[in-house]
């Protein structure tokens, strides 16, 4: 099918090199003949007859890559090189393509023949993938458009015409410092319809069950093809940060360090590690970043390990060398990473903390997008005066040493297609949940609970939800992995139990009994239909099935926001045979 793009283009517009800083317009051959495996295998697994793939997926291939051109998926995170968008898209889609070879039912079977049915399904996640980021130029980026001398003629407008047709030879990418993060998401629905072929959105509306969840998934929903779209999401993001080989557009993550940076980074902007406020992950005053040292370290090696990254240390006294290594953070006198501090806020909380102090630039070198300082004051615990840009960090006690990893090597998803390309381009690992717990080490950043009322004006009930919900904010507590003692459902949270009522017991020196009774009389969950607290879960390996006993809740309000479905978790008795039921 493709291998007209696989020859040079006669026509090609560029003559003369980019100047420095910008990219060049290219045909949209071309840019797909860069990635000819990742587009040869998504024609295999879309499985069109030849005649329908030239109208469905080769034209909307050649318009996707017209539209998107060379430009970077994310500014310093992933895929942040030239063309990084095209090739995180072309992954997504073959990862999530291979995750969905089990049968699929979103279809009625009687609806229509089997192949036509299947082909219709793969499509719609095929496109869905593609599309998941198709938003980011219009929601994150600036794109200016400029003359041979790298002088700007205009900003490109997404919504008149793609890059190709705006008669320019070379364009700048810049990052929109006030972008709201995750806007793309909910955009996307807007941008796919002006890419898909008109025939291509016929074919999936003919069939409505199909067509919702489309829509749905491009439009920031949360389904079956969604669950789909995330974990070639995930493995894309994962293989490109572990690559560590192509320079970035605006950055190189390359280093543990860097990954960590950036992790940070990221939880903020998705609002994971909130800061200057009280119970928050940190505090900023002038040019430093006063970050809780365990509970962000904690977060950025869960996230990476969420993401399938391999190589980051679990021993938080290396990742703070790894952050002195490139200067990152600032010392004590005595050269400690962990400083002891005096937090207060305006409105009268002060907490005691044990934090690193982080350059504001490494976090943020866009000066637009740095935090602005608190409403307070940081306090060094040797000094009495306030921490401004200029004064230095004070002594510090030993450095807390993280616990092992909760993350487990995620058991192999379904088997790959037997084909060549396979052996070039990895299959996406899926996580296989175990009821068996490992037991966390319990915070020290603290030294007194910030987070919450004193123990003594607070039940321990109290105590073990603001743990939860402070967990699962910050991204600090394993969801959805093998040991995870937190699962996401389609019907709500999963709190394995009597696991996680244990490791909270064990870390605060307390009956682990009493605790699980005193939280049942709370009523926060939800009962079985036999008026039983807790539920048995479903956990489907790769050649056996398991259960998880725990407890179920359903309020939001109770937890804060819930992960996402672990799609290997069925509540007993209710999992569907298929891999593609909401």
């Amino acid at each position: 099918m493709l291998q007209r793009w696989r020859k040079p283009h006669r026509n090609q517009r560029q003559t003369v090199s980019p100047p420095p800083g910008c990219l060049a317009v290219t045909d949209a051959g071309t840019l797909l003949a860069r990635h000819h495996d990742l587009v040869d295998e998504l024609n295999v697994q879309v499985g069109l007859p030849h005649h329908h793939s030239d109208r469905l997926l080769h034209t909307l291939l050649l318009r996707y890559a017209s539209f998107v051109q060379e430009l970077p998926a994310s500014q310093s995170h992933h895929h942040a090189d030239a063309g990084g968008l095209l090739r995180h898209s072309l992954e997504v889609a073959v990862y999530a393509l291979r995750a969905a070879r089990a049968p699929m039912a979103i279809i009625p079977a009687i609806v229509e023949e089997t192949e036509i049915k299947a082909a219709k399904e793969r499509y719609a996640i095929a496109t869905a993938a593609l599309f998941h980021d198709i938003a980011k130029p219009i929601t994150d980026q600036r794109v200016e458009l400029v003359d041979h001398k790298g002088m700007v003629i205009n900003d490109w407008n997404p919504w008149i015409s793609n890059l190709a047709e705006t008669g320019t030879t070379f364009y700048r990418v810049r990052f929109d410092a006030q972008r709201r993060y995750k806007l793309h998401a909910s955009a996307s629905l807007l941008v796919a319809t002006r890419i898909i072929p008109d025939q291509g959105l016929a074919w999936l509306s003919e069939t409505p069950e199909l067509f919702e969840h489309w829509i749905s998934a491009l439009s920031g929903g949360e389904n079956a093809i969604t669950q789909l779209v995330k974990q070639g999401d995930s493995y894309s993001t994962a293989r490109d940060l572990t690559g560590g080989k192509r320079p970035a557009v605006a950055g190189d993550v390359k280093t543990v360090a860097d990954q960590v940076l950036g992790a940070i980074a990221h939880l903020h902007r998705d609002n994971k590690l909130p800061l200057n406020q009280r119970g928050a992950a940190g505090w900023i005053t002038g040019n430093t970043a006063w970050l809780v040292s365990k509970k962000v370290l904690d977060a950025a090696r869960d996230y990476l390990s969420n993401l399938g990254v391999r190589g980051i240390p679990t021993d938080n006294n290396r990742l703070m060398d790894e952050l002195q290594a490139i200067g990152a953070i600032t010392t004590t006198e005595d050269g400690r990473a962990i400083h002891t501090v005096q937090i207060a806020l305006q409105d009268g909380w002060e907490q005691e903390m044990r934090v690193l102090a982080f350059h504001l630039d490494r976090l943020w070198p866009n000066p637009e997008e740095r935090p602005a300082s608190i409403a307070g004051t940081v306090t060094p615990h040797t000094q009495t005066e306030e921490v401004t840009p200029a004064v230095a960090a004070a002594r510090d006690g030993d450095a807390q040493t993280a616990p092992p990893s909760l993350a487990a090597d995620p058991a192999p998803g379904p088997a790959p297609v037997k084909d060549k390309r396979d052996a070039e381009i990895p299959m996406p690992r899926l996580a296989d949940p175990s009821p068996t717990p490992t037991v966390a080490t319990p915070q020290n950043d603290v030294l007194e609970d910030a987070t919450s009322e004193p123990s003594a004006n607070k039940e321990i009930e109290d105590q073990f939800m603001t743990w939860l919900r402070d967990g699962l904010a910050s991204g600090s507590m394993a969801c959805n992995r093998k040991d995870a003692l937190v699962h996401g459902l389609s019907e709500g949270l999963l709190l394995v139990s009597p696991q996680i009522f244990k490791e909270y017991a064990a870390a605060n020196a307390i009956e682990w009994k009493h605790l699980q009774r005193r939280f049942q009389r709370k009523g926060w969950h939800k009962k079985t239909p036999d008026e039983m607290n807790v539920w048995t879960v479903e956990v489907q390996g790769e050649r056996t099935t398991s259960t998880l006993r725990g407890f179920l809740i359903v309020d939001e309000q109770v937890t804060g926001p819930h992960p996402p479905p672990n799609p290997r978790l069925h509540i007993e008795g209710e999992r569907s045979q298929s891999s593609l039921t909401t």
